[in-house]
């Protein structure tokens, strides 16, 4: 993956559903390969990545959203 940290927010957001559509895809066709784990790594790197825009915006603006996955793979976030 390229260097996340230089990537625009919105190119980040992109690659992000990107990564859960096609993760998506791999789990409902329960295609469990060093694909399906590449790609929940990448959607768990570009999370981070936001999350820490989010964190960092917070001090400034307020509270932000928070995605992660839970320990059942299902995406999820909280406000």
């Amino acid at each position: 993956m390229k260097d996340i940290h230089n990537l625009e927010t919105t190119v980040l957001v992109d690659m992000l559903a990107k990564y859960t559509e096609e993760y998506t895809k791999m789990l409902s066709n329960k295609e469990y390969s060093e694909a399906f784990d590449a790609c929940k790594l990448e959607i768990y790197l570009l999370q981070g990545e936001i999350n820490s825009r989010i964190a960092r915006s917070d001090n400034i603006s307020g509270p932000g959203i928070d995605m992660k996955f839970n320990v059942d793979n299902e995406y999820s976030t909280a406000i």
